[in-house]
This record gives C-alpha cells, sequence and structure tokens, in this order.
C-alpha cells in the first residue's frame, strides 16, 4: 500500500498546474527527498536553452519517485486465513484446436469487441469452454466491457469461475458453472446476469411463479438490481403483472420507476397508460370545417394535483422549455404511441406531419422519442425511417437515427442503407459505421447490401490524389483514409465469401500509415472467422 501523505504536497500544482501554481516545490524528508534533490541537480544543467519548461520537468520528477518509491514499498495484502480450495472438475469440453487458440488469443488482445463476442458466441452454441490459459485476459476484458459480460460466463467452466472468485474486481462473474438457464443454483447463486437469464427462463414457463419469486427478492435487492430483474417482466407480459408494475412505479429508484413505466407502455389496457391517454384526450379537439377539422392540441394551463401520483413534475427539467411545453412532454411521453393512431385516426406520418405544423411540436417530438425508445412500436419507426430526409426543426430531436433503425424490419433497415448509398449526397463513412452499429453480434449484412458497400468503398480508395496538392491538404486523401479507417468493421460483418479479394482492394503508392494498419487488421479478422468457420460448427 502506498503512503498517501507523500504525494499531498505535489497534489496543488499538480491539479492546476505550473502555469497557474507558481510557488517553489516543498522539500521531502529522508532519502526520498535526496533522490528528488540529487535527480533536480543532474538534470537541471542546459533545460533552459531547450525550451523545456523547467517547472513542469520538477513536477513530473517528482511525481516519478513518488511513484516508483510507491511501488517498491508497497505492502503486500494479507493472505487469507484458510487455504484456497481447488476448482471443481470440468466436464465441459474444453477449445484445444491450436489454430482456434490462436486466433481466439489474438481476437482477445487485439481485436476489436465485435469479433470478441462472435468467439463467445461461436464458442457457447459449440458448448465449449475457454482454455485455461485465457480466462484472466477474458476475466478483465469483461470487468471492462459490460456489453463482453453475457457472452463470457457460459464459457468459464468451474476453474473460470473460481479464478473470478479469487478477485474482487472479477466478482460480477463469481457466480455457478452451469450452462442451463433452468437450474435454480443461477437464482441463488448465481451472478446478476445468470439471474436474469433464470428469470427469463421461468417466465417463459410459468409468467406467475417467476413473477412471485421476483417479488419475494424485491426488498433485498439494491436498486441496480432491482431495475435489471424487472426488466425481466417483459417476457410473458401480461395483465396480471399490472400490480407489481405499479408497485414498481412508485420505487425510490428512478431506474426502477423507469423500467415500470417501460413495461406499463406496453400494456395499452392496464390503469396507468388509459389514465395518461385520458389526460391527452382532454387536451385536443377538433377545428373549425376551415381548417379541414384539423385536430388541435393545448397543453394544461395549471398542474393537476393528481400528476405527482403518475411522476409528473410541476417544476420544468429541462432547459428552454416552457412550462406548459414541459406539461405536455410530461404527459405525452406516458402514453403508448398506438394511441394517437387510435384516437386521431391518422397515420404515423400523417401525425409526425401534424406535429410539424403544431405550436408544441418539440414537446411531441421528445415525448414521442421517448415512448419509441422504451416502447418499440415499428409501423412508426418504418414510417420515420421513410421520412427521415425531412427530420429538421423539431423533428431533429428525434435523436440519433440508430433509435429508429433498432424497430424497423431488418429488411426496412436494409432498404434505407440501400437508398443511402446509392445516393451522391449521402456520406460514406457516418453511413458504414451506422451500417455496422446497426448489425447484431454474430450476424453478417445480406450480400446484396454487402457489394453495394464494396463497390462505394473501392471506389473511394481508387481514386487518385490531387498532383499539385500537397497530402496533409488534399480532400480526397483526407476522405481515403476517412474509409480507410472503417476496413476494419466492415471486415467483421461482411460476407467472408465477399472477402476473398480483400488484399486487392485499391491502394494509392503512399497510402497513410493509419490505412495500412487498418488494412493489416482486417486481413487478421478475416484470418480470424476463416478459423472459426473451418473449426467450429
Amino acid at each position: 500500500m502506498q503512503d498517501a501523505s507523500a504525494w499531498s504536497a505535489l497534489l496543488p500544482v499538480a491539479m492546476v498546474g505550473t502555469d497557474r501554481h507558481s510557488a517553489p516545490l516543498p522539500r521531502w524528508p529522508g532519502e526520498i527527498g535526496a533522490t528528488i534533490a540529487a535527480l533536480a541537480d543532474v538534470a537541471r544543467p542546459g533545460t533552459e536553452a531547450s525550451g523545456i519548461d523547467q517547472a513542469a520537468a520538477d513536477v513530473l520528477r517528482v511525481a516519478g519517485v513518488l511513484a516508483v518509491c510507491g511501488l517498491a514499498g508497497a505492502r503486500p495484502q494479507a493472505c487469507a486465513r484458510e487455504p484456497v480450495g481447488p476448482a471443481a472438475h470440468d466436464s465441459q469440453p474444453v477449445a484445444d484446436d491450436p489454430a482456434i487458440a490462436h486466433w481466439f488469443g489474438w481476437a482477445l488482445r487485439e481485436g476489436p469487441d465485435r469479433l470478441k463476442q462472435d468467439f463467445f458466441l461461436r464458442f457457447a452454441k459449440a458448448g465449449l469452454r475457454l482454455p485455461h490459459a485465457l480466462l484472466p485476459l477474458a476475466l478483465e476484458l469483461a470487468r471492462q466491457s459490460l456489453a463482453l459480460r453475457a457472452t463470457i460466463q457460459p464459457l468459464l467452466g468451474e476453474r473460470g469461475v473460481w479464478l473470478a472468485r479469487q478477485r474482487e474486481d472479477w466478482a460480477f462473474a463469481a457466480g455457478v458453472a452451469t450452462r442451463d438457464d433452468d437450474d435454480p443454483r443461477q437464482w441463488v447463486e448465481g451472478t446478476l446476469e445468470q439471474r436474469k437469464a433464470f428469470l427469463a427462463s421461468e417466465r417463459a414457463r410459468d409468467p406467475r411463479a417467476a413473477r412471485e419469486r421476483l417479488v419475494a427478492a424485491l426488498p433485498e435487492l439494491p436498486a441496480k438490481e432491482r431495475a435489471e430483474l424487472a426488466r425481466g417482466l417483459s417476457v410473458g407480459l401480461g395483465m396480471a403483472d399490472e400490480p407489481l408494475l405499479d408497485q414498481l412505479r412508485a420505487d425510490r429508484s428512478q431506474d426502477v420507476r423507469a423500467e415500470a413505466l417501460e413495461l406499463l407502455l406496453r400494456l395499452p389496457e392496464a390503469a396507468h397508460p388509459r389514465r395518461a391517454g385520458e389526460r391527452i384526450a382532454a387536451l385536443m379537439s377538433r377545428g373549425s370545417l376551415l381548417t379541414g377539422r384539423r385536430w388541435i392540441i393545448e397543453p394544461p394551463t395549471e398542474a393537476a394535483d393528481d400528476w405527482k401520483a403518475d411522476q409528473v413534475e410541476p417544476a420544468v427539467g429541462i432547459a428552454n422549455m416552457g412550462e406548459r411545453a414541459w406539461w405536455l412532454y410530461q404527459l405525452a411521453r406516458q402514453v403508448p404511441l398506438a394511441w394517437w393512431t387510435g384516437h386521431t385516426g391518422l397515420e404515423p406520418k400523417q401525425l409526425a406531419a401534424w406535429a410539424d405544423g403544431s405550436d408544441w411540436a418539440q414537446a411531441l417530438w421528445l415525448a414521442w422519442r421517448d415512448v419509441l425508445r422504451r416502447a418499440p412500436d415499428r409501423a412508426w419507426a418504418e414510417a420515420l425511417l421513410d421520412d427521415w430526409t425531412k427530420n429538421a426543426g423539431p423533428r431533429a430531436v428525434l435523436g440519433d437515427r440508430e433509435l429508429v433503425l433498432r424497430v424497423v424490419s431488418p429488411e426496412g433497415r436494409e432498404r434505407w442503407f440501400e437508398a443511402q448509398l446509392k445516393s451522391a449526397d449521402a456520406p460514406l463513412v457516418p453511413t458504414i459505421f451506422t451500417v455496422v452499429a446497426s448489425c447484431r453480434p454474430g450476424e453478417t449484412l445480406s450480400p446484396r447490401l454487402s457489394s453495394l458497400i464494396i463497390r462505394r468503398v473501392k471506389q473511394s480508395l481508387a481514386l487518385r490524389p490531387t498532383a499539385d496538392i500537397p497530402a496533409a491538404q488534399d480532400p480526397i486523401v483526407h476522405a481515403q483514409d476517412a474509409v480507410g479507417r472503417t476496413l476494419p468493421d466492415l471486415c467483421s460483418v461482411l460476407p467472408l465469401a465477399l472477402l476473398a479479394d480483400f488484399d486487392d482492394w485499391p491502394a494509392q503508392p503512399a497510402e497513410s500509415a493509419a490505412v495500412s494498419r487498418a488494412r493489416h487488421e482486417g486481413r487478421q479478422i478475416i484470418q480470424a472467422r476463416r478459423a472459426l468457420d473451418a473449426h467450429l460448427p
């Protein structure tokens, strides 16, 4: 353990910088102080002429000495009083093929997260566990990435679970070594991910039993686990879950309340969404014949007493939003999207145009965005995606396209991508990254969309730089560098059959170092994927 008091004198200047802290550094006592002074005497001669900031150099020198001395004087933690027993015997087969082990090790150390997930998913599908030598690296990666935790747990085996129990920061994986989501040990002894998997499995078999199990556990759970496990009610969701969801709407945790509202939005017959719809209906009216009987919405002019019970806050919580717009936003975000089409008789596209022409467009679009995130509605998402070129003004608050792209059908998503890639106005690189982000772990793009992407990428890489413009200023070179940096991502999601000629994709003689590195990484990703296909089903 390091002595924090040795660092305390250095903190003021380290926090604000030497240009704002002009006071000389203090002297440290004993041998540490003598070492710092000796190094300063050796390092000072000639530094003024070299342009080195002497004050900053002094601070860094002191920090270096303190760090080394702290490590040298670190005291190990006390050993456990009782020796740790060995790991249980593993009956699950291990992935011991040399080619797979080599490329899996490379993927864990250097590959992109998508490739790591592909390996994890294929190992799980094959019923294999990780080689012992890769367990520490896999656990450390999962510690750093929440996205990898759920996929790594089934591959740990008894040795991996035993290893996770030896370090506090690997405790997220210290559950039970079982691949059976129906095994009740997952609920009693498992990690949060394992408990979620068990609850989802039981909800599919017996929604009532799973609900009762969750109700019994809720009082003892921390807020994060209450929210995560409450999400499991989405499996087999029905009106029988309404009392529990209403109870969770009053939970002290905002995350739990948000989960409960999300699930209630998927139960349009429940009391809460019906009550919310009635509040919005009271604000709407039809215009005169002269206006074509157009729908009109007028937000409340004062807060109602019963709003608090439904988590509608009177005090404005969004900057630059007026009081009435804030109230409308909060009320509308508790109404299922299908309510709007049912109440008005308008299709989503018509409602979008109606909102654009309203004085309350921002509040409506913000509310619809929130509901679309919580209770995805494919009809709404398809309509918004088809009309995305008009996404301007108030509608822009809907947010990133990825929100809508996650909801539409895969066919609708690819149609939109094809239209973007065929358009000369659509930027190539952002479109590629959006395509990659929409592809789920373990999935590859369709051959049709992949061929279109490859054609556009090759066209961009084949452009010749401008002869009379320096490379650092040439927009063609900058565009090619940007496209080149997409190559590792593309090599992770394009079908392998279409990557057979990857080495022959156009390259300029003076290709940048960044693009050369991206090409090299792309080749390795392709080799790793080929090894997976050759050795695993």
